[in-house]
């Protein structure tokens, strides 16, 4: 039986956002403290820290290597949770790396969130004149600083990954089953705290991570071209996001640290669903036509709700399964501008959101409504 001091807690919380000096930021000296309402309910939460190593093979007039020094200190977090009515809506904003600006709105006690992808980079930096001019309060030293820290209290030691840029994040949902969030993220320093200083504070905010989102929570499942979506009967799905950044790069001002995760290569957002063939006889006609498609899939539970919108998407693979109960397996792409020209952007879904329209051309975003009053990018 695990006794009480083998337990396991997590915790998180996003870096500093407001009045940000350079010691808040990446490979800075000023970490984010976990603390009272930063628990979390993860199902699991790895912080792995793996440093470089540089064997010296310098002839020292005998057959041993000279030994070996530390050159890079990296760390990397895997974490998965249930996607849970109240608590996740920052780090979902932390993932996909935006929040459009205007929000939330708020209706009663209850507040909207539209939750984007961020197909220009999650860079850490100043907030822009125009940006500036949206956000509620700003001030000056205010940063767009979409990063979080994580922490893991096990046996003697918390595990500290103090300052981490989210790599990649999915959200899938089966029969039978709750909304899954999977994420993985690159860290740029791991401390291992045996003394355990900060953990026994650590707990959880009122009314967060009680309730979760299932399928049997699907109010609205829509997949199709723009203007002829059909129902569809998901029995699985999958949103899949991968940050194309940089990392595991020193530099001449990292010391053994690894430089910011920069924003460097292609994204690859994707899209995976079984659903029944009697939903749509055009299944492999899109495929074949590389039709451009949109998804809306919106769960409900009393006031909270979670809906995600693919504005644009190609099918790249679709499988049809006679034999096992007529399914067909969908793989598909999701590209940066929904349009057939790839350069003038639509939204599709505006109509389901029309006090929060999007301030960024994404192709995939969440509406949250939540009891988070602030917005997400701007607010610790």
């Amino acid at each position: 039986m695990r006794t009480r001091q083998y337990a396991v807690t997590y915790a998180a919380r996003p870096v500093k956002q407001k009045a940000v000096t350079a010691n808040d930021l990446w490979n800075g000296s000023n970490p984010p403290t976990l603390g009272a309402g930063d628990e979390v309910r993860f199902l699991e939460c790895k912080v792995n820290d793996s440093p470089t190593w540089f064997t010296d093979n310098s002839n020292n007039g005998s057959q041993l290597e000279n030994g070996i020094t530390e050159v890079m200190n990296k760390g990397d977090v895997n974490a998965k949770l249930y996607a849970y009515t109240e608590g996740i809506t920052p780090l979902l904003t932390s993932a996909f790396g935006w929040e459009v600006l205007a929000g939330p709105v708020t209706t009663g006690s209850m507040h909207q969130h539209l939750i984007a992808y961020q197909p220009f980079g999650r860079d850490q930096r100043d907030w822009t004149a125009s940006e500036q001019a949206k956000l509620t309060g700003y001030s000056a030293g205010d940063s767009y600083n979409p990063g979080y820290t994580f922490g893991v209290s096990e046996g003697p030691n918390d595990i500290i990954a103090r300052y981490a840029v989210i790599e990649s994040i999915t959200l899938s949902c089966q029969q039978k089953q709750p909304l899954e969030l999977e994420f993985t993220a690159v860290t740029d320093q791991v401390i291992r705290d045996n003394a355990k200083t900060y953990s026994p504070n650590w707990s959880i905010a009122p009314n967060t991570w009680q309730n979760y989102f299932a399928m049997k929570d699907v109010t609205t499942a829509m997949i199709g071209p723009v203007g002829s979506m059909v129902a569809a009967h998901f029995t699985e799905f999958k949103v899949s996001v991968q940050h194309g950044i940089v990392k595991d790069t020193q530099t001449t001002l990292t010391a053994v640290g690894r430089a910011y995760p920069y924003s460097c290569d292609f994204s690859k957002l994707g899209f995976e669903a079984t659903v029944f063939i009697h939903d749509s006889s055009q299944w492999k006609t899109w495929e074949q036509n590389a039709q451009n498609l949109a998804v809306k899939i919106q769960f409900s539970k009393g006031n909270n709700n979670l809906a995600i919108f693919i504005t644009n998407m190609q099918f790249s693979t679709v499988t049809v399964d006679y034999a096992n109960g007529g399914t067909v397996k969908l793989q598909g792409s999701i590209f940066a501008a929904p349009s057939t020209n790839n350069s003038v952007f639509t939204d599709p879904f505006a109509a389901d959101h029309t006090a929060l329209p999007l301030d960024i051309q994404s192709p995939l975003y969440l509406l949250v409504t939540d009891s988070n009053a602030n917005n997400t990018l701007h607010f610790v």
